[in-house]
């Protein structure tokens, strides 16, 4: 026998004092030296499985792939429900990353409404050195006349800044800037670049505050009337047009029928409205009396903002009323359009509110989407449903 041959060898080695591991033996030797009982149901290398009736014979030199060869699942649908339950449904709307417990708008929505600020003075840059070779051609550009005639620019501009500059903060800043290009000269001919650069902003500055002031006394004063209109016109079509219907709470959102969501539907179109007025006048106050730096290329934004007020008033409503923004707690419903009111007024106000709810509610309309299967997975489902045909 094959183990006894492999314990005479060790025998053998023994005996002269050196130890041999044994050979491995192989399923064919072991058999020829008539030890089948040691691998009694490994099937040999080159053993086939005889083909059932139904499967179909491969042909002559064809290279059978048989894989893990398994015929069916090893848990079928009854046992795998039992198991680890039902598989879940197809998910809807809302999706699986939920828009709940997230806050209703960023903090994009507490800035304050209008148009981007004016302008502001910039900073004062470094003295620029040059080398000597190019001190003589700065001479030859940058006479003495020049010089002077700078520094009275400077004077000039220290007088306008007393004049028409009426904001302390700006001031400072512009008196800077002289002090700034004052050094420059004193410094040499070589710093007359930056010394003009500083004398051209605040030069620029009282330009504009000038027509700041002469916009605001026009222009500014048009935009104003222009808004008191439209909060008139929406106060009495509210107030009139509308009455106390507009403000009967329901017991439940929409119980009063179709004449009730048109008027709910009007009221959160006209607070929008009076939102967009209100934000507009504080934007002008802001600009005109504050900052001093009011811009007639805003001026469509301040026409624009009760009719954008008017329409966000209406998607507001229509978000409430289609469940796509909650605002109160679960299995609650809304039983007063002051809610409604009170959130199109602040869209209308702050635009940027609207916008942070846009978000939120695409939010809602977001699909996952699945990771597609692997090829090996996919082979291996094909494989078992022919097997199972």
């Amino acid at each position: 026998m094959a183990f006894s041959a492999g314990m005479s060898d060790t025998e053998d080695a023994g005996g002269s004092g050196l130890e041999q591991p044994l050979e491995p033996v192989s399923r064919e030797t072991s058999l020829a030296q008539g030890d089948e009982e040691l691998l009694p149901d490994m099937p040999g290398e080159d053993a086939q499985t005889p083909p059932s009736p139904g499967e179909e014979q491969p042909e002559e030199g064809a290279i059978s792939d048989k894989g893990m060869e398994a015929i069916q699942p090893v848990l079928g649908e009854a046992e795998f429900s039992e198991t680890f339950g039902a598989p879940g449904a197809e998910v809807t709307l809302p999706p699986p990353a939920s828009t709940r417990r997230e806050a209703l708008f960023g903090a994009e929505a507490l800035i304050e409404p209008g148009p981007l600020a004016g302008l502001q003075p910039g900073s004062a840059p470094g003295l620029e050195e040059i080398g000597p070779e190019k001190k003589q051609l700065v001479k030859f550009f940058v006479p003495k006349e020049r010089m002077e005639e700078l520094w009275e620019r400077a004077s000039r501009a220290k007088a306008g800044i007393d004049a028409h500059i009426n904001n302390p903060a700006t001031a400072r800043q512009l008196l800077d800037q002289i002090k700034f290009a004052r050094i420059d000269l004193m410094a040499g001919e070589e710093n007359y670049e930056l010394a003009e650069r500083h004398v051209n902003e605040v030069e620029f500055h009282i330009a504009f505050s000038q027509r700041v002031a002469r916009w605001s006394s026009t222009l500014g004063f048009g935009l104003f009337i222009y808004e008191t209109i439209w909060a008139i016109a929406l106060l009495l079509f509210l107030f009139l047009v509308l009455g106390p219907e507009a403000f009967t709470s329901a017991a439940a959102f929409g119980a009063s029928g179709r004449r009730g969501e048109v008027v709910y539907l009007l009221g959160s179109m006209v607070w929008g409205g009076l939102g967009g007025v209100i934000g507009a006048w504080l934007s002008l106050i802001r600009h005109i009396s504050r900052d001093q730096d009011f811009d007639r290329q805003h001026t469509m934004w301040y026409i624009n903002s009760p009719i954008m007020g008017i329409g966000v008033g209406a998607v507001i409503y229509l978000t409430l009323r289609a469940g796509l923004l909650s605002i109160t707690g679960p299995n609650q419903d809304i039983t007063s359009p002051l809610i409604i009111y009170l959130l199109a007024w602040l869209t209308g106000y702050q635009q940027n509110v609207f916008t942070g709810i846009v978000k939120r509610m695409l939010k809602v309309f977001e699909i996952e989407e699945r990771p597609p299967a692997s090829p090996s997975v996919q082979e291996g489902a094909a494989g078992g449903e022919e097997r199972q045909s």
